[in-house]
């Protein structure tokens, strides 16, 4: 069997580190991984300084890369005869990608841990969606790779002195077919570190990957402000509500997204993904710089540097499509003018937080 990583941040990096310490005495499986020949560290070409190294020290320095992972600039080259590839790219990126090896050959899964939107299509267009659509990749052969999963510490098991003993993780699987997303799920799983579970759900997943980007932003501009934590948790309680409305929107709208499952926002792919978003990562990241008065393209050069927040493309997309919904988004709203329109982080987040209750009967309609 081969497996082939596309893709070389952290997240690539952290499966590459990850398959290969699970395949290392598995003789049978061979595993190839795409490096950009174009990406740059230190004056170098990264993908000499892995290959000489065998560390990403660019993204994950510490965190050795085994032997069997073999790395490769030859996108051609690592996916040929390919059983499995792992597609985790920046999603403005994978378009291109994806166009120089389609069609891909009838008997390969695709299995991608992409968190955004087709940034080319004219509507809303999931990464699943973009594989079958340009790279002729049947839907029973895509999976989705989900959760709460924070790249750096989960490659933290793979170190010479591991950061945590014990410190296993939930992912999530989807795929269209129980076959696949069983096969997928078994790929990823390793014991004491990634416990994956399983769903039909391809849409809900991706959809709850994609918009909990949003509030991840809202929640690093409570924390940036020094914000109680009593006042991040009402926040939060609103976000999943804004989140719960977006998703029926999208099941009630789109045909394509009428299979999306009430609850897949429970699972880790939902409430686990958002939760740890709205505490750590890139867009909690941009969130609080922003709160720090940077505007986005400071974040982008002087924080994030080269490293992409897909939350800034996202919002502007969603709100794109939502415009004239009539559907009630006040916190994609906010952050949308915060980090397209530069309206100051205090005064988005007072409008959120100090905006009236909307009239009507007394229930639990957290808007």
């Amino acid at each position: 069997m081969k497996l082939a990583i596309v893709g070389y941040g952290t997240w690539a990096t952290t499966m590459a580190a990850a398959l290969g310490r699970k395949y290392e005495r598995v003789r049978d499986v061979r595993i190839a991984w795409w490096i950009s020949p174009e990406s740059r560290f230190e004056g170098q070409r990264l993908l000499d300084v892995v290959v000489r190294t065998g560390e990403n020290r660019k993204r994950l320095p510490g965190v050795p890369i085994p032997s069997n992972v073999h790395a490769s600039g030859d996108l051609a080259e690592v996916a040929a005869d390919a059983n499995v590839l792992i597609w985790i790219t920046p999603a403005a990126y994978t378009k291109a990608l994806l166009l120089k090896l389609a069609p891909i050959a009838d008997r390969a899964l695709v299995l991608h841990g992409i968190k955004g939107f087709d940034p080319d299509a004219s509507d809303l267009k999931t990464m699943s969606m973009m594989f079958g659509a340009d790279g002729g990749v049947d839907e029973s052969r895509i999976g989705v790779l989900s959760g709460p999963n924070i790249a750096p510490e989960i490659a933290g098991n793979f170190t010479p002195e591991p950061q945590r003993r014990w410190a296993p993780v939930a992912a999530v699987v989807a795929s269209a077919t129980e076959t696949a997303a069983r096969q997928l799920a078994e790929l990823v799983e390793i014991d004491g570190v990634i416990r994956a579970y399983t769903t039909r759900d391809v849409r809900g997943v991706e959809l709850c990957g994609i918009l909990k980007h949003i509030y991840a932003i809202a929640a690093g501009v409570c924390d940036g402000m020094g914000m109680p934590h009593s006042t991040k948790a009402s926040l939060k309680s609103r976000s999943i509500a804004e989140m719960k409305r977006i998703l029926c929107w999208f099941r009630s709208e789109m045909p394509e997204f009428g299979s999306v499952c009430d609850e897949t926002l429970d699972s880790p792919a939902g409430l686990g993904d958002l939760d740890v978003s709205c505490m750590t990562g890139r867009n909690h990241t941009l969130g609080r710089s922003l709160a720090q008065g940077m505007s986005t393209a400071e974040v982008n050069e002087k924080v994030l540097r080269g490293m992409v927040a897909e939350g800034i493309h996202v919002v502007r997309r969603l709100c794109d499509c939502l415009r004239d919904s009539g559907l009630r988004t006040p916190i994609l709203s906010e952050v949308h003018q915060m980090v397209w329109e530069g309206k100051p982080a205090d005064q988005a987040i007072g409008s959120v937080l100090h905006s009236r209750r909307p009239a009507g009967p007394c229930s639990f309609s957290l808007e």
